[in-house]
Parts: C-alpha cells; structure tokens; sequence
C-alpha cells in the first residue's frame, strides 16, 4: 500500500460539487436515515473529504448546525468550500496528515465517499476514529461485495468525471468483502454498528470486475461502557 494518498487536482471536483451533494435532497436515502439517528443542532462536527462543503451547508440550513469543520485534500474545493460556507472552518490537507493542524475530537465525524476512494484506505479509517469523541460517532460510507475485496487501484478505479466519459484523473474504486469489513469494523471496538444500504451498478466511469455491488452507510458509535449492538439494516445475500 502507498504511503501517500492521490492529491487530486482536477478542476471537475469543484464544478460538480459546487452544484451536487449541497442540497438535503440531493443526499442518498441511506445517508438521510443515517443523519436522522443524530442529534445535529448543538454537537460539533467534523466532514473528511468535504469536497466543497455541502454536507455544512445542509447541516447549517436543515439542523441549524454551525460547528462545522471541513476536510478537502483537492484545493479548489477546499476553496470553494470557504466561499460557500463563511462561517465553516476548512483545512485543505491530506485526513492522513490532519492531526498536525486539528488536535480536537468531534461528536459527529463524517467520511462519505472517502475511505473508498483513495488508497491509504486502511490508514483513513483509523484517523477517522481517532477524532470521535467519546460517546461521539462516525458516519462512513463503503462499497460492498461478497465476492472477493478489490482494494487495488490496478484493478479497480474510477475516472474523475462528471459527464460519463471515461477520461480525466483516476481515483481507485475500492470494494470490500461484507464479511472482511465487519471483521476490519470490530477492532475499532465499536459500541454500536448501524448500517442501510441499497443495491446498484458501478458507475459508468468506473473500470471494476463486478457487476452489481451494494452501497452502505454506517453509523459506528464509541462508548466503552457499552457492549457492541449490531443493527445491519442490510440483505442476507451481501454476506
């Protein structure tokens, strides 16, 4: 595994996610159930791979949140985030690297789109809980298969590209094993594992080995008084 996560650098983050993923309608129905188990109003809040801020601005204009911290390693978005959102707080920088400019922990920490689209993934996921508080939460969202992992970008990516072309930068288009997950899932020590989903086909600028994979959104909560709940909300056939 490299030890540096991709900078991208294309411009095309920023056009799409100026537009998309900045409205509450524009979220995905298993991330909505998801944010609805929070209590978002007071608790601060910390999004890895912000893009350009629109889980902020969803948070500021649904639940009245502004305690929000943004994360982007792509510097336009990073930019674009500050204009978008004055009062959110945004660090352009690597999550791997995060902890040299944030020492704080967070109630809510976000990773959508993130831990599956780049290749320190295994590292991501540590720093990601790293900076739940306890009794906090981290929201994270994978890729699934009960076929065999590909955690390759050799073998698995994604063209950075909005317009369904198959060209531009390339992302790795990581998918994991249900079972192995679960297994990687319980040595963070988790109190609680909620997770909703829904079956559906790469995207189309994606070069992958699998025909159908299932999307995930998971809750996984800390608190060490508490023993491990399990809430899979997903299908038997995944595992």
């Amino acid at each position: 595994m490299s030890k540096k996560n991709i900078v991208y650098k294309t411009e095309k983050l920023e056009k799409y996610y100026s537009q998309n993923r900045v409205k509450w309608s524009q979220f995905y129905p298993s991330e909505k159930k998801i944010i609805n188990l929070l209590n978002l109003k007071k608790n601060n809040v910390l999004d890895l791979g912000c893009a350009c801020g629109g889980l902020g601005l969803v948070l500021k204009n649904k639940f009245k949140n502004k305690n929000y911290v943004g994360v982007e390693i792509n510097k336009r978005s990073a930019i674009k985030a500050k204009l978008l959102n004055k009062l959110a707080k945004i660090f352009n920088c690597d999550l791997i690297n995060l902890r040299k400019f944030l020492k704080k922990k967070f109630k809510y920490v976000f990773a959508f789109s993130v831990i599956d689209w780049n290749v320190n993934y295994k590292l991501m996921l540590k720093k990601a809980w790293s900076f739940v508080a306890e009794g906090g939460a981290l929201i994270c969202t994978f890729r699934l298969t009960k076929l065999k992992s590909s955690l390759n970008i050799k073998n698995s990516f994604q063209y950075i590209n909005f317009k369904g072309m198959r060209s531009g930068e390339k992302a790795p288009y990581i998918v994991f094993n249900s079972g192995k997950l679960m297994k990687w899932l319980s040595k963070l020590n988790c109190s609680e594992i909620t997770a909703f989903g829904y079956w559906g086909v790469p995207s189309n600028t994606a070069v992958t080995p699998y025909k159908k994979i299932f999307f995930a959104a998971f809750l996984l909560k800390k608190n060490k008084k508490k023993k491990r709940k399990l809430k899979l909300n997903l299908p038997k056939e995944i595992f």
